[in-house]
């Protein structure tokens, strides 16, 4: 069976948050690993682990920004039942499993890299 892994996002905080913990009203607590201070908030984005590594072998997760061996950036997301990669046009789209035999490097993720 597969392990499930995730990241989340804190938009308020504008950082990733790496312990998470749901209260008795489902509201999400957001622990701070360094000063050990929580604070609740109801905006954390889940980012799911897509099973796929990049070329130095760090997890890519949805979110993430990765670019090609030739060039091209796009960003993983999770679309209609599959992880897919999205092109900066908008309009090309490619199946993350398909890309599989290319090396990816993830140079970012959209939450601190916009562009």
């Amino acid at each position: 069976m597969k392990n499930l892994k995730f990241k989340f996002w804190c938009k308020s905080e504008k950082r990733f948050v790496t312990d998470p913990k749901i209260g008795g009203s489902g509201r999400v607590l957001c622990m701070d690993g360094i000063s050990g201070s929580n604070n609740v908030t109801d905006d954390i984005v889940v980012c799911q682990y897509t099973g796929v590594n990049d070329l130095a072998g760090r997890e890519i997760y949805e979110g993430d920004i990765v670019r090609s061996e030739l060039g091209t950036e796009f960003e993983v997301s999770f679309d209609d039942g599959s992880y897919v990669l999205l092109h900066k046009d908008g309009y090309h789209t490619l199946a993350l499993s398909i890309s599989l035999h290319w090396k990816l490097v993830i140079v970012g993720n959209i939450f601190e890299n916009k562009k």
